[in-house]
């Protein structure tokens, strides 16, 4: 269960087993995870199928940095993310280098290091036969500089749509960097990156996993 941290009830269950190959399989993990509870876990999955709006995703989930250090939790992370996504609820994932620092240039370190942390969920949700898509600036979060600081000044659907749409079922892997007008690719905080798009996206859920059991303040202090 990446350390301390916690995920909603309705998916918390998947977070501890390698998941591939069919349904059924899903299942069988599903029902050795949850234990004497079988029932209710399937309640909760059942009531948030029957009530996702398709046009919408389950959940906006932000990932700590600190998890990619971490194989094994990388891993976890996947395998709950495939089992949603195969149990038909879209996610959009979401990934940065800190998620408190301010909004600033990104150094050509800060992209590679984003860059390489999106090829790897990619790569271990497609073991896990489940498509997934990088989308890294692409026009999707858009910022300018207002004083000091950068802010956000739009969230571009387009690729994240493409993702979530029936025809495709993508996962999006949302890298927080944005780009400015003039060309500049900023280097969003993770948790103001997740904000914008679940506002743009309105998913049931928004979901932060931080192995240090909450969230941090801008002292970096627990929550």
């Amino acid at each position: 269960m990446l350390g301390r941290c916690r995920l909603s009830a309705a998916v918390r269950f998947c977070c501890c087993r390698k998941m591939s190959g069919s349904g059924d399989s899903f299942w069988r993990y599903f029902l050795m995870e949850v234990g004497p509870f079988p029932n209710e876990a399937r309640s909760w999955i059942r009531h948030f199928k029957e009530n996702i709006d398709p046009r919408r995703s389950f959940a906006v989930i932000q990932i700590a940095r600190l998890i990619f250090d971490d194989d094994e939790k990388v891993a976890k992370v996947c395998d709950s993310m495939a089992f949603l996504q195969k149990s038909g609820m879209p996610v959009v994932l979401v990934h940065g280098v800190d998620g408190s620092m301010p909004a600033s240039n990104a150094s050509e370190m800060t992209r590679n290091q984003v860059y390489q942390d999106s090829m790897q969920l990619v790569s271990k949700l497609s073991e896990r036969n489940c498509p997934a898509r990088p989308i890294v600036l692409m026009n999707t979060l858009q910022a300018e500089r207002k004083g000091l600081n950068y802010e956000v000044t739009g969230v571009n659907r387009s690729a994240l749509d493409w993702c979530l749409s029936s025809s495709s079922q993508h996962v999006p892997v949302v890298a927080s960097l944005a780009e400015t007008s003039d060309g500049q690719i900023v280097s969003l905080p993770t948790n103001v990156a997740t904000q914008e798009i679940a506002a743009a996206l309105q998913p049931m859920k928004v979901i932060f996993l931080e192995p240090a059991g909450g969230l941090r303040n801008l002292d970096r202090n627990v929550r």
